[in-house]
C-alpha cells in the first residue's frame, strides 16, 4: 500500500471515532489496547501494524469527539463591520449585499426574493464562503505579488498570512477555515515543488477542522456541502473530461451535494448546471473589483464609489442572469 494511501485511511479511521463518540470509555479502551498490542506484538507485519493504528487513531477520534470544542477568542468583528459599511456607501442593493456575500459570506442583508432566486437557480453557494472562494484570493494575491516583482518564496509568506487574516475577519466558520486549510495546503505543496495530491489534502483539512471542531461534522450543514462538493469535484469530473471545464466542475460539484440538500431542504435544482456555467466565470474578476473598491472605500469614498462600477456591473448581470433563470418553468423542484 502507497504512503499516501495509508495517510489517507488512517485520516478516515479518526473520522469515524468522530461519527463512533457513543462507544462507552471502556469499549474505546478495549479497542486501545488491541490496537496497541498488534502494533507491538506483530511489528514484524506491515499489516497488523497498519490494523493497529487504524485502531488506535479510532480512539483517538472517539476520545476527541467527547471533549470540548477548542474556541479562538479573536474578533475582527470591527474591522469586518468597516468593509461592511465601505460596501453599502460604494454600492446600491441588491448590489451591495451580495459582494458583502461573495467577499465576507454575509447573507444576512440579501433581500429574501434574492435569496430564494439563489436556491432555485442552485447558485446559492456562491454567497458562501468556500474553497472557490478562498482559491481565488490566493490566486489573486499570489499574482499581484509576482506581478510587481516579488520572489515567489515573499508571495508565497505573504499570500499564507493574507489568508489566514482574512478567514479570521470573516469569523473563522466552519466551511471558511477548511476552505483556509485547503488553499494552505494546496499552496505549500507547489512551494515545496510536489503535486497536490487532493484527496489527501481533503482529508488532512478534514483532520484539522474537526481536531478543532468534532460537532461540525454532525451538526454544520454547509461544512458537509462544502465537504460533499470538493469530493465531488475530486472523483466525478474526471468522468466528465469531455464536457467544458467550468460545466464538468459545476456538475460534479452538483451531483455531489444533491442527496445532501435534497434530505436538509427537500429542493433540487433542475437548471443549477446552465446558472453556474453563465455565472462562475465572472465571479474571479467580480470578486477582484469589489474588493479593490471596498478596502479603497474604507480611506477613501469618493474614488471607491467611482471604482465600484466595475463591480455594480457585473453584480448586476448575475443578479439578472438568475432572476431570469428562476422564472423558468421548474427551475427548482420542492419535495
Amino acid at each position: 500500500m502507497h504512503k499516501s494511501q495509508i495517510f489517507f485511511y488512517l485520516i478516515l479511521f479518526f473520522l469515524a471515532g468522530i461519527v463512533l463518540k457513543f462507544i462507552t470509555v471502556f469499549y474505546a479502551g478495549f479497542i486501545l489496547v488491541l490496537g496497541i498490542l498488534l502494533i507491538s506484538v506483530f511489528w514484524s507485519n506491515k499489516k497488523s501494524i497498519f490494523a493497529g493504528f487504524c485502531l488506535v487513531l479510532l480512539c483517538f477520534g472517539i476520545f476527541r469527539a467527547n471533549l470540548s470544542d477548542i474556541k479562538f477568542n479573536i474578533n475582527f468583528h470591527g474591522l469586518l463591520s468597516q468593509a461592511n459599511k465601505s460596501i453599502e456607501k460604494i454600492l446600491p442593493e441588491p448590489q451591495a449585499s451580495f459582494l458583502a456575500g461573495l467577499l465576507f459570506g454575509l447573507d444576512k442583508n440579501i433581500p429574501k426574493d434574492l435569496l430564494e432566486d439563489f436556491n432555485k437557480t442552485g447558485t446559492r453557494h456562491i454567497i458562501a464562503l468556500s474553497g472557490y472562494n478562498i482559491t481565488i484570493i490566493a490566486s489573486l494575491i499570489m499574482g499581484f505579488l509576482l506581478w510587481i516583482g516579488f520572489w515567489r518564496k515573499h508571495a508565497f509568506y505573504i499570500a499564507i498570512i493574507a489568508i489566514i487574516f482574512f478567514v479570521l475577519l470573516t469569523g473563522a466558520s466552519a466551511s471558511v477555515s477548511r476552505a483556509a486549510i485547503m488553499g494552505i495546503l494546496v499552496l505549500i505543496s507547489q512551494q515545496v515543488g510536489r503535486l497536490s495530491n487532493p484527496r489527501n489534502l481533503l482529508a488532512l483539512a478534514a483532520f484539522l477542522m474537526i481536531f478543532k471542531e468534532p460537532t461540525a461534522l454532525l451538526n454544520n450543514i454547509g461544512l458537509q456541502l462544502s465537504f460533499a462538493a470538493t469530493i465531488g469535484i475530486i472523483y466525478l469530473s474526471p468522468y466528465l473530461k469531455k464536457l467544458p471545464e467550468i460545466l464538468a466542475t459545476t456538475l460534479s460539484a452538483q451531483i455531489a451535494v444533491a442527496p445532501i440538500i435534497l434530505f436538509y431542504f427537500r429542493q433540487i435544482s433542475l437548471i443549477s448546471p446552465l446558472a453556474n456555467l453563465l455565472v462562475l466565470p465572472i465571479i474571479p474578476i467580480t470578486m477582484l473589483a469589489g474588493f479593490l473598491a471596498t478596502v479603497i472605500g474604507v480611506l477613501f469614498p469618493l474614488i471607491g464609489i467611482f471604482l465600484a462600477w466595475p463591480a455594480w456591473l457585473f453584480l448586476s448581470y448575475e443578479i439578472k442572469i438568475i432572476g431570469l433563470l428562476a422564472k423558468v418553468p421548474f427551475a427548482g423542484l420542492n419535495f
